[in-house]
């Protein structure tokens, strides 16, 4: 993890107190968003992907189970298989970076709410919320203009592969971008 002035968008890796003047970030997207951040398109969360889970065992089998394509969704994100970049009101983007598409909100509070899944799995019902759920329920509602990409490769070094590729590819993108002007 590094960290990242609010201000000055510089990148520390070290802080050993809180400060209130700093946000963590990634080290694999810092510097894409480090660069975002000084054009003008200013940020408000990202994740460059982790290769493993943030749900328990239970939970990703009861989506396998589903084979849905929000299930399927919600499983390569719970696993970690997903960068997100998510901006600020009124940013707008001239391109997209390559592999990543919009966030269609509808799907989001879709995938948040767990809408479809109405029927007990076995012993146990699917739980309700995934974590930070209110966090991506109002980033929906907000229609706040999100991008990500989602990883093919369910193998952990075939993911790590794709995701460092991805990163280089969108810190190429965000250096060819030109200033945002609102």
């Amino acid at each position: 993890m590094a960290y990242m002035h609010k201000k000055t968008f510089d990148i520390e890796r070290d802080r050993h107190e809180p400060d209130e003047n700093y946000f963590e970030v990634d080290e694999l997207i810092a510097l894409p968003i480090q660069i975002l951040n000084r054009k003008g398109y200013f940020t408000q969360a990202c994740c460059s992907g982790h290769p493993f889970a943030v749900a328990d065992k239970a939970f990703l089998a009861d989506l396998s189970k589903l084979n849905t394509a929000s299930a399927n969704f919600t499983k390569k994100d719970l696993l970690g298989y997903r960068s997100i970049i998510v901006f600020k009101e009124s940013v707008l983007l001239p391109s997209l970076p390559p592999g990543f598409t919009l966030v269609d909100y509808e799907y989001q509070l879709k995938f948040v709410r767990y809408t479809e899944y109405t029927e007990p799995l076995g012993k146990r019902e699917l739980v309700e919320k995934i974590p930070d759920a209110e966090y991506y329920e109002k980033v929906a509602q907000d229609k706040k203009l999100t991008i990500h990409k989602l990883y093919e490769d369910n193998d952990v070094y075939g993911f790590l592969r794709d995701n460092l590729e991805t990163m280089e590819s969108l810190y190429r993108w965000t250096l060819e971008l030109p200033d945002f002007k609102s």
